[in-house]
């Protein structure tokens, strides 16, 4: 076998092969099985005789040519694929069933601890995962067929678990103030200085108490836009964010300029956000909020202002200081305490939130009336049948798909037993998840879900009960 030199790096997910001249084999900084290992190595070692790489640029090169034509497209990613069926063949082609088990969950492995975005050699989609494991295991022969037969179904199986994403409404829509785009907060009975000086957090003489301008909780999605009614994708990153006095942010944190619209911005980050300094999609989020800011016209005659002098002021006086980011994987609850003891919390739905479902209630596509205008919230249609809550069970509520027709929906949950509202939610949003646990006077009693819209509409949703772990209120 020819000599690769092999480096780790902590920013790989997935092994690949780098370089065209002197080629690399760049492996994640992780513990790995060792043979585990040999066949990550193996598996790039093959791509390098193939020369892969050379014919992958090419149909690059290709594409760009002929960047007008559908099929040159379809071309590039047919190329890819071959390479990868090409590469398991060789891999495979003495192996045993047992063996092939072993190399499939390697790359299912990779593909589930990958970033969504990355589509590296052993890291691809989740369909094209299910036809690799396909290829994998299809030639056995005698008793090892049926073998072969249920791994594969547990495989893809897996693979669906493993690289899935919560489905969620349409394609970004253009940036607007509640369809994706970020605006600070101006408060039209004060002057331009006061609302700059309240926004940076300048001390005020004569004003004991401030409007805090900060964004907490506030969830992008990959291209940067703040998700909420009416940009309704997945949510890749939660951010803490606001505006502080430019010397001060630059003198506590890790700062650094971008070039936004002809403007000259200082950002600083936080503690605990410096790792993501450079971050893509955090640029992202930046320019389209100073972008879109720098434009912003009220269209409310009651509340006129010059949203873009104020802007002005804030760009040249403070720094833009993002406080904290969160990765999905670590996104949690949202708390609070109902009147009779127990416990609701939301939180966004990502493809991390696998729970042990106890007892399913109603999953699926349902149509709901419109809200009576005098709704407390036990009006509506009850979704699913009722239910009891036993010691040590939640209810979950995932709210997966709404329309631009009713964004938002009246969620309530009504205790049976009592004949009390258990909990209220009149404007549940999509894409989250919504729990709830009775207080020590709510358990064994019988619920129900009671639901309608802003507008009679489809929605998709799924309810179900799970034995509660060790969640507490933050």
């Amino acid at each position: 076998m020819e000599k690769l030199d092999v480096v780790v790096s902590d920013a790989a997910t997935s092994p690949m092969l780098i370089g065209f001249i002197k080629p690399k084999i760049v492996m994640p900084n992780v513990k790995m099985d060792r043979a585990d290992y040999e066949m990550a190595i193996r598996h790039e070692w093959i791509h390098y005789r193939q020369k892969d790489a050379w014919f992958k640029l090419l149909a690059v090169w290709i594409n760009s040519v002929h960047w007008f034509n559908p099929f040159s497209y379809m071309a590039l990613a047919n190329l890819s694929e071959a390479c990868e069926y090409a590469v398991d063949e060789k891999i495979t082609e003495r192996m045993k069933a047992v063996e092939k088990k072993r190399y499939s969950e390697m790359i299912l492995q990779f593909a589930a601890n990958a970033s969504p975005a990355l589509n590296n050699h052993l890291v691809d989609h989740k369909k094209l995962l299910i036809r690799r494991f396909r290829l994998i295991m299809r030639k056995n022969s005698g008793s090892g067929k049926a073998f072969s037969g249920i791994l594969l179904a547990i495989l893809i199986g897996a693979a669906a678990v493993f690289t899935s994403s919560v489905v969620f409404a349409e394609a970004p829509k253009p940036l607007t103030e509640y369809s994706g785009g970020i605006k600070t907060y101006y408060n039209t009975a004060q002057t331009l200085e006061q609302n700059v000086q309240s926004t940076l957090g300048i001390p005020s003489p004569t004003e004991k108490n401030r409007v805090m301008v900060k964004w907490r909780n506030l969830y992008i999605d990959k291209e940067g836009r703040k998700i909420d009614y009416f940009n309704r994708t997945e949510p890749y990153y939660k951010v803490e964010l606001k505006w502080q006095e430019k010397g001060s942010a630059i003198a506590s944190m890790t700062n650094k300029t971008m070039s936004i619209g002809g403007q000259t911005v200082t950002i600083a980050f936080g503690d605990k956000a410096v790792a993501y300094k450079d971050d893509p999609v955090i640029e992202k989020l930046i320019g389209n909020q100073i972008t879109f800011e720098m434009n912003y016209q009220t269209t409310d005659s009651r509340f006129m202002y010059d949203h873009k002098a104020f802007m002005n002021e804030l760009i040249k006086r403070g720094a833009y200081v993002i406080e904290e980011v969160v990765a999905p994987q670590q996104f949690t609850y949202e708390f609070s305490q109902t009147n009779a003891g127990g416990q609701v919390g939301a939180k966004p739905l990502t493809a991390y939130d696998k729970v042990e479902v106890q007892t399913p209630i109603f999953k699926g596509s349902v149509l709901l009336p419109k809200q009576p205008d005098d709704s407390d919230g036990s009006k509506g249609l009850q979704i699913g049948n009722s239910f009891v809550l036993k010691p040590g069970e939640t209810a979950a509520i995932d709210l997966k798909e709404t329309t631009d027709k009713t964004p938002t929906i009246s969620l309530a949950i009504l205790d049976e037993t009592t004949g009390e509202m258990a909990h209220w939610n009149p404007a549940a949003a999509s894409g989250y998840r919504f729990i709830f646990t009775p207080g020590q006077n709510g358990v064994n009693h019988t619920y129900k879900i009671v639901a309608s819209g802003e507008q009679q509409d489809t929605v998709n949703i799924e309810i179900f009960t799970y034995q509660t772990k060790s969640e507490t209120a933050k």
